[in-house]
């Protein structure tokens, strides 16, 4: 069994759109179908889906702290393909969190927010 797609429920459909396309364009993901108040971007092998909130939901506002989704990460093949996605990071001015990049034994991980503070993380 595998992952076949994330809804992400956000407060600006447009937004969040151009932000996760100009962030996962260079992960292969492409602007997929698309209707009233959702969008998907349609990777090799998942999707992430675009949903508009509805008004009476979007207070209180999304923290990663409470029940629900804490963070959603992408894995880049190798840590050459991680260091070139750096600098897409860095060239769409995108704070990452913790100072920048963390390494792990096995592997280097970044993690930064996206416009509703959703955690955003990228790995090799």
């Amino acid at each position: 069994m595998r992952l076949d797609h994330v809804q992400l429920n956000v407060s600006d459909l447009l937004a969040s759109t151009a932000f996760y396309q100009a962030l996962l364009g260079p992960l292969g993901y492409e602007l997929g179908p698309t209707g009233e108040g959702w969008q998907v971007l349609k990777g090799q092998e998942d999707s992430l889906c675009l949903v508009q909130t509805d008004v009476e939901y979007l207070e209180p506002d999304f923290h990663r702290k409470r029940t629900g989704l804490n963070h959603l990460t992408f894995r880049i093949g190798t840590r050459e393909a991680f260091q070139e996605y750096l600098q897409v990071l860095e060239q769409l001015r995108v704070p990452l969190l913790y100072g920048g990049p963390l390494n792990r034994e096995d592997q280097v991980v970044c993690y930064f927010e996206d416009p509703d503070r959703i955690k955003i993380g990228v790995v090799s």
